[in-house]
C-alpha cells in the first residue's frame, strides 16, 4: 500500500471540499461554529490515513478508483467525510474519555467475546465470564491507543480488534494474529505475513459485516472438529484458499484421487458434526 504525504494546506482544502460536498448531498450541514473544528479533525484523519497507506486498500475495496490520482483522493476524502459525519456522535465521546461511552463499548465487547468463547472454546460460567472480561478489556485498551480511521464502520473495526485480542490470547497453530489493526496498514510493517511453512495467511477483513466474521468463526470451529489434520487441511485449501485438487495434491504430497476421497470423508464428518451440534447454528 502506497503512502502519500500531502502538504498541510492541500489536505485542509481537500477536507473542506469533502465536508462541503457531503453537507450538500445530505442536506444536513454542520453548525457554522463547528465547521472549522470538523475540517481540522478531518484534516488530521486524512493525513494519517494517506501517510499510513491504508487509503489504497479502502479505495480498492469500496471501488472508489477514479480516472486519475487527484480524483481518487477526492473520492476517498468524500468517503471518509461521510463516515466521519455519520459516526462522529458515536466515536467522539470515546475520544473524550467519557465513562458512559466506554462502559457501553466494553459491555458490548464483553458480550461479543462471550459468544465467541462459548462457541469456539466451549467455556462456561465462571471461566467464560473471566475470559470474556479479559478479552474485552484488552480490546478496549487497543482501541484507546489506536486512532479510528473513519473509513470503516466503527462496530466492525472494534469487533476486528476484539477477534485479534482473542486470537492472541488463544494462540493455535492454524490461527494467526496481528497485535494492532494499524500494524496491517503500516507501510514498513514487520508483521509476519507467512505461516511457519511459508504459506501466506488471510487477515480477517474489517470491511465485511460482523455477521460474515461470525460465520467464518463458526465454520472454522466446525472444521476444527474433523478427526484428522489431512481432512481439515483439504477443506481449508479447497474452500478458504480456493485451490484446485491438483494444486492441493502437490502441496500435500498426495494423489488427486486421495484428495477427492479425503474431501468426501470430510464432508460426511462435517455433516455428522453439524447434526450433533445444531446449537452452533442458532
Amino acid at each position: 500500500m502506497a503512502p502519500i504525504f500531502l502538504p498541510s494546506d492541500e489536505l485542509i482544502l481537500l477536507s473542506q471540499e469533502a465536508l462541503e460536498s457531503y453537507w450538500e448531498i445530505s442536506g444536513f450541514p454542520s453548525p457554522e461554529s463547528q465547521c472549522a473544528q470538523h475540517v481540522n479533525r478531518l484534516h488530521e484523519i486524512l493525513g494519517c490515513n494517506f501517510s499510513s497507506g491504508r487509503w489504497r486498500r479502502v479505495i480498492e475495496r469500496e471501488r472508489l478508483q477514479q480516472s486519475n490520482l487527484k480524483a481518487t483522493l477526492r473520492a476517498y476524502s468524500l468517503h471518509v467525510a461521510a463516515s466521519y459525519e455519520q459516526q462522529y456522535p458515536r466515536v467522539y465521546p470515546l475520544e473524550l474519555g467519557e465513562c458512559k461511552a466506554w462502559e457501553e463499548l466494553r459491555s458490548w465487547l464483553e458480550q461479543s467475546a462471550r459468544n465467541i468463547l462459548r462457541r469456539r472454546f466451549g467455556l462456561l460460567e465462571i471461566p467464560l465470564q473471566f475470559e470474556a472480561d479479559e478479552c474485552a478489556q484488552c480490546a478496549c485498551e487497543i482501541i484507546f491507543q489506536t486512532r479510528f480511521p473513519y473509513d470503516v464502520a466503527f462496530d466492525a473495526w472494534a469487533r476486528y480488534i476484539l477477534l485479534n485480542a482473542i486470537r492472541r490470547r488463544y494462540r493455535q497453530p492454524e490461527v494467526r494474529y496481528c497485535e494492532l489493526l494499524t500494524d496491517i496498514f503500516a507501510p514498513n510493517s514487520d508483521v509476519d505475513m507467512q505461516t511457519s511453512d511459508g504459506e501466506g495467511w488471510e487477515i480477517p477483513d474489517p470491511y465485511q459485516p460482523a455477521e460474515t466474521w461470525e460465520l467464518r468463526e463458526l465454520l472454522l470451529d466446525v472444521i476444527s472438529r474433523l478427526p484428522t489434520e489431512a481432512q481439515r487441511e483439504v477443506i481449508r485449501l479447497s474452500y478458504f484458499s480456493g485451490l484446485e485438487d491438483a494444486c492441493i495434491a502437490e502441496r500435500m504430497g498426495k494423489s488427486a484421487q486421495a484428495i477427492h476421497n479425503l474431501r468426501n470423508r470430510a464432508h460426511d464428518n462435517l455433516r455428522r458434526v453439524l447434526e450433533n451440534r445444531l446449537d452452533l447454528l442458532r
